[in-house]
């Protein structure tokens, strides 16, 4: 089964996402994938961007910053370059190794990362694969956003704070079942 997690900016998607993560990982369950992290400013404590770092830490690179001259989302220029050369084979590596009892995590589906054209594919074939995938996803947009809200077999789930804590333990049995 794949779990879409939606909801509003700074709801918690990802803090969700890293907390089932952690409970798939205490019980052996192996998991492949890539999370987003904000970039903080250490002296103003104000977001500066964000980075892609994938699950077992070999690519830590910028997905976008202030400031930076790439496609532009809301005030951030998107990294496209270092997106497309890590996060695309990456992609590419959880499609064709089709661990069987392996979960994807995509942290996240969103307006950034669709800045890329070869996302999209390359998302919705893992998307529709046999794996059990979580997935963050931004609540509103086109192209792949869009898309892969009307795949089928997708439980689109939205994160709201009253709900969010119980959603950890519902995600990560309802994944374990799946592997």
């Amino acid at each position: 089964m794949k779990y879409l997690i939606t909801g509003a900016p700074g709801v918690g998607k990802t803090t969700l996402c890293l907390k089932v993560l952690g409970e798939l990982q205490k019980a052996g369950v192996p998991c492949q994938g890539f999370i987003t992290k904000e970039v903080r400013n250490p002296e103003t404590h104000s977001r500066d961007g964000f980075d892609l770092i994938s699950l077992d830490g070999g690519i830590h690179v910028p997905l976008a910053r202030i400031g930076y001259p790439g496609p532009r989302v809301g005030r951030y220029g998107v990294c496209l370059d270092d997106f497309e050369r890590n996060a695309l084979p990456l992609l590419d590596a959880m499609h064709a190794e089709r661990k069987d009892g392996c979960v994807v995590i995509l942290d996240e589906i969103g307006k950034m990362e669709s800045c890329s054209e070869q996302f999209e594919p390359k998302a919705l074939r893992i998307l529709t694969g046999r794996r059990p995938c979580l997935a963050t996803i931004a609540q509103k947009g086109g192209g792949v956003i869009a898309a892969a809200k009307k795949l089928a077999g997708i439980n689109l789930i939205e994160v709201t704070p009253s709900n969010r804590d119980k959603l950890v333990s519902e995600l990560y049995l309802n994944l374990c079942r799946d592997c």
